[in-house]
């Protein structure tokens, strides 16, 4: 590993290539108007934010100011965008992004009842089933995003007695995998996580996987991409008969969903789901108020 190696990996992957895409339209900007963009001045920087709002790009202006400022940094120049003109610029581009933001895309909770039903369908006995399955009821049960599933080794599992300890490494919320291990206690239900991660990791070292390998994997033994996840996610849901649009962030909105009905607490669900802000509220106020009508608490 060199220098520039260790740099980069102070961030994730997925925010350097959202930092070079963003870069190249600002690098792009600059060259057809004939301004330097490394350095850039703080007034290049505000005729871009210009540019982006009359383009209908205004709500990315401080995701590009993340980038601009990256590259200067890692180039170790002078920051334009610490400027106050930038950072006033950048506060008008949001509010004014705010005034046309659209409606939200919709994230619907997948049901853990649509996993249930997966298994007593014939596609549970087809080759990539109990993958499906179990990388489904893990997801649900631990409220992971898809690059997390994706993500798992099987050394990331250690069965015990009672049920399995799994060691998530770095999340989104958690770079620098701080988080301890979350223990998953086996229940009798055929669904289990615990049963059904067992039994495919017993399945997968049978055929010659080990411990680094993944455990989701795709039929030719290459990595899930997140795409794959959520066409797993919406096609077990279509099998189920439940209608909605799915993602594969439904697995995490669907586990946190179904600990709160179940009885969890707001807390107790952000401590299993590695929530740090409340943002698990805003995917949480349907089941918060589904045996509640407000209107009628409120005397309408």
């Amino acid at each position: 590993m060199g220098r520039e190696d260790l740099i980069r990996a102070a961030r994730a992957g997925s925010t350097w290539m959202r930092y070079d895409q963003l870069w190249r339209g600002f690098a792009a900007f600059c060259d057809i108007n004939s301004v330097t963009c490394l350095p850039a001045t703080p007034d290049t920087v505000v005729l871009y934010l210009v540019h982006l709002v009359n383009s209908g790009r205004g709500a990315s202006a401080g995701a590009v100011l993340a980038a601009v400022k990256a590259s200067h940094l890692e180039a170790e120049l002078p920051d334009p965008t610490s400027a106050r003109s930038v950072k006033l610029a950048a506060e008008g581009a949001a509010r004014l992004a705010a005034e046309v933001k659209p409606w939200p895309r919709e994230r619907l909770p997948f049901p853990v009842e649509a996993l249930r039903l997966f298994l007593k369908s014939p596609a549970f006995r087809e080759p990539l089933g109990l993958r499906d399955a179990a990388l489904l009821a893990v997801g649900l049960r631990l409220m992971l995003r898809p690059g997390e599933l994706t993500k798992m080794k099987m050394a990331d599992l250690r069965f015990e007695e009672g049920g399995v300890l799994v060691r998530l490494g770095r999340t989104k919320a958690d770079q620098k995998a701080e988080r301890r291990p979350v223990f998953i206690e086996e229940v009798s239900a055929r669904h289990c996580p615990v049963k059904l991660s067992r039994e495919l990791i017993r399945r997968r070292k049978a055929e010659g996987a080990t411990d680094s390998n993944l455990v989701f994997v795709s039929h030719s033994g290459t990595s899930l991409s997140s795409s794959a996840v959520t066409s797993i996610v919406r096609r077990v849901a279509e099998l189920a008969g439940v209608k909605g649009r799915f993602s594969g962030h439904s697995l995490r909105i669907g586990g946190a969903s179904a600990a709160l009905a179940g009885g969890l607490s707001v807390d107790q669900v952000k401590a299993v789901g590695g929530w740090k802000s409340d943002t698990v509220k805003q995917y949480l106020a349907p089941v918060l108020l589904s045996s509640t009508s407000v209107s009628q608490l409120m005397g309408f």
